[in-house]
């Protein structure tokens, strides 16, 4: 798609937008250039939404925000989309995106940042599928599922605490924890290297004894394995 075309759609998604809550946006942007994530390979971001920094700098005023949609970082992505055989929808990923920045800026708006915490969890679960360091802990801002489970970037983490003489153990067998029900099984051991830090270990893992055709609501499964007794944990 073509920079006018695109700044078309955008522009018209945005006007079909009620006032109402486009109030506090003093910018609405369409830009031609691409905004990425460097340290993810293909981090490419449909959009931003930052605060005004004008605005940002006057004592006590409202929240105010920027809204900017990159042209080049749809192309980007279609043309990864297309790579896979995937289709793109172009007007879908525009309207989707438009929401998503908006949505930002009322919740900062309202006090909140329940999407930048989404936003930052899925940063977090990218770091930790691609070798970067990322944060500890990082699953529990996802969705609580009880009994130490939390759903966080479409994946499941399952916290599992392994006693102390237990911990060495962890390298000649795969640990398995049960979880409502549920056997939960690390795909295989852990390296003996990963284990002489002695830190909490994101461990792939799997439902044990599942049917093959259960659909679970959860992309990935993952096995979070700490040391009892330790603090924070």
């Amino acid at each position: 798609m073509d920079f006018a075309t695109f700044e078309r759609m955008a522009v018209d998604t945005w006007r079909r937008i009620p006032d109402r809550f486009k109030v506090g946006v003093t910018a609405f942007v369409v830009d031609e250039g691409a905004f990425r994530k460097d340290e993810f390979e293909d981090g490419w971001c449909y959009g931003l939404c930052e605060p005004d920094p004008v605005m940002d700098a006057i004592p006590e005023a409202p929240v105010c925000s920027r809204i900017t949609l990159f042209h080049r970082s749809f192309q980007e992505i279609e043309r990864l989309a297309r790579a896979e055989g995937e289709p793109f929808d172009w007007e879908g990923e525009i309207e989707e995106t438009v929401r998503h920045e908006l949505q930002h800026h009322l919740e900062w708006r309202a006090g909140e940042d329940g999407l930048g915490d989404e936003d930052d969890v899925q940063d977090d679960n990218e770091r930790r599928l691609t070798g970067l360091p990322f944060t500890p802990g990082f699953h529990r801002w996802g969705t609580p599922l009880g009994s130490g489970a939390w759903l966080a970037d479409g994946d499941l983490f399952v916290e599992a605490g392994v006693r102390r003489n237990a911990w060495r153990r962890l390298g000649d067998r795969p640990l398995f924890h049960l979880w409502q029900g549920l056997r939960v099984v690390a795909e295989e051991p852990v390296p003996a290297e990963l284990l002489a830090p002695g830190e909490a270990l994101y461990l792939p893992a799997r439902i044990e004894d599942a049917p093959d055709d259960t659909a679970w609501p959860w992309r990935d499964v993952v096995l979070v394995a700490w040391r009892r007794g330790w603090f924070g944990w």
